[in-house]
């Protein structure tokens, strides 16, 4: 939440016969041009206080960015359980794969095995 609720409208003081800067009085009733030396009168001047926040609005506003902070807070964690989580995942897939490719191995080279005791088998049968 910024300084202003709204976006603030500054408006210059320019002098109206030479376009210089304008110094106003006290009571801001008139202006003097610090350029050419005209003097203006200020007509319809509303000067706006700031208005102070009333204890409740305080507590309110704080109780506000408290809040805030909190559903971030909730948000980054859930961000990160989800992380954690995909990155279980892949590591779970990744280790699955693994045990997939080591069966693999395993029953070529029991093949394999099993080929050559078989061979082995019609070479003594064959000596016999």
């Amino acid at each position: 939440m910024g300084l202003f609720k709204r976006k603030p409208k500054f408006i210059a003081a320019v002098c109206p016969q030479c376009g210089g800067n304008l110094e106003m009085d006290a009571q801001l009733q008139t202006a003097y041009c610090t350029k050419c030396g005209a003097h203006c009168l200020v007509e319809d001047v509303q000067i706006r206080k700031p208005r102070k926040e009333t204890p409740l609005q305080t507590v309110v506003g704080f109780i506000e960015r408290q809040s805030d902070l909190n559903r971030k807070d909730r948000a980054a964690r859930q961000q990160q359980r989800e992380e954690e989580r995909a990155a279980r995942r892949q590591q779970q897939e990744e280790e699955r794969k693994e045990k997939a490719k080591s069966a693999k191995v395993a029953a070529i080279v029991g093949g394999i095995l099993l080929v050559v005791l078989m061979i082995f088998a019609f070479v003594m049968a064959g000596l016999e």
